[in-house]
C-alpha cells in the first residue's frame, strides 16, 4: 500500500469531534481578517506613498525646512559681514545645494543603518516601490528648497539668473546624478563616502569656475545654460529609471 493510501486510511479511522461553537468563531475571525487582507493586497502606489508621507515624509520635509531657514540666515549674515562679493555668494549657494544633496543620503541609507533591507525586500511592495516613494518625497522637498533658495538669491543679491543656475541648480543636479549612479552600483556601506566625494569634486569645480570666469555670476540665463539644465535633469530621470528597472540595487543592499 502506498504512503498516500495509508495516510488517507489513517485519517478516516481517526475519531475527530468537531466543536461547532469553536468552528463558528473561527469562521467569524476569518471573515473579519479577509477584507483587511484584501484591502492591503489592493493598495495602490498612491495610497502607499501617502502612508510613507504620514510616517516619514513630514519628518524629512521638516528637516529640509530647517535647512532652508539656516541657509537663508547664512546668506543674510554673509552679505552683512562681507557686503556684495559675487564669488563668495556663488560658492555659498553651491555649498547650500550640496548640503541639500548630502541631507538626502541618510534617508536613502536608513534601511541599511537599521537593518531593514531584508524586511523591505520581503514586504508587500517591492524594494523598487519603496525606493521610488523615498525618492519622490525627497524630490518634492528638494524642489521646494531649491526654488525658494533661488528666488531669495535673486531678490537679496545681485546675482543674475545664469549665476543662480550655475551656482545652485547645476551643482545639485550634477551631484544628484552622480549619487543615483553610485546608488545602483555600490554596496550600501560605500554609498555615503562616494556621495561625499562627489560633493567635494562638485564644490571644487564650481569654485574654480567662480574664480576663473567671474563674469557668469552676473549673467542672465542663456540658451546654452538652459540646455545644460535640461540635459542634467533628463540624465537624472534616466538614471533613476535605470536604478528602478535594471540595476542590482536590491541585491547590493543585502550584501
Amino acid at each position: 500500500m502506498s504512503m498516500e493510501k495509508r495516510m488517507r486510511q489513517t485519517f478516516r479511522e481517526l475519531d475527530v469531534t468537531v466543536n461547532g461553537e469553536a468552528l463558528k468563531k473561527l469562521q467569524e475571525m476569518a471573515g473579519e481578517e479577509l477584507p483587511g487582507r484584501q484591502r492591503e493586497k489592493n493598495m495602490s502606489f498612491g495610497r502607499f506613498l501617502l502612508t510613507q508621507i504620514r510616517s516619514i515624509g513630514w519628518k524629512i520635509w521638516l528637516a529640509q525646512g530647517g535647512i532652508l531657514a539656516a541657509e537663508v540666515c547664512g546668506l543674510c549674515s554673509l552679505q552683512q559681514s562681507f557686503g556684495w562679493n559675487g564669488r563668495l555668494i556663488a560658492c555659498y549657494l553651491c555649498l547650500c545645494a550640496l548640503l541639500m544633496f548630502l541631507a538626502s543620503v541618510p534617508v536613502l541609507r536608513r534601511g541599511l543603518r537599521y537593518g531593514m533591507h531584508e524586511i523591505e525586500a520581503t514586504a508587500h511592495f517591492s524594494w523598487r516601490r519603496v525606493l521610488l516613494a523615498k525618492l519622490l518625497i525627497l524630490g518634492m522637498g528638494d524642489g521646494v528648497l531649491l526654488g525658494g533658495m533661488g528666488i531669495l538669491a535673486l531678490s537679496l543679491t545681485k546675482l543674475g539668473q545664469g549665476g543662480v543656475c550655475l551656482a545652485l541648480f547645476m551643482p545639485f543636479l550634477g551631484a544628484s546624478l552622480g549619487g543615483m549612479f553610485l546608488l545602483g552600483r555600490l554596496p550600501g556601506e560605500a554609498f555615503a563616502p562616494g556621495c561625499v566625494g562627489i560633493a567635494v569634486l562638485t564644490a571644487l569645480l564650481t569654485g574654480m569656475a567662480a574664480i576663473s570666469c567671474p563674469e557668469w555670476i552676473l549673467a542672465e540665463l542663456t540658451w546654452v545654460g538652459a540646455i545644460v539644465l535640461v540635459f542634467l535633469g533628463a540624465a537624472l530621470i534616466w538614471q533613476i529609471r535605470y536604478l528602478l528597472v535594471r540595476s542590482a540595487y536590491g541585491e547590493l543592499q543585502l550584501r
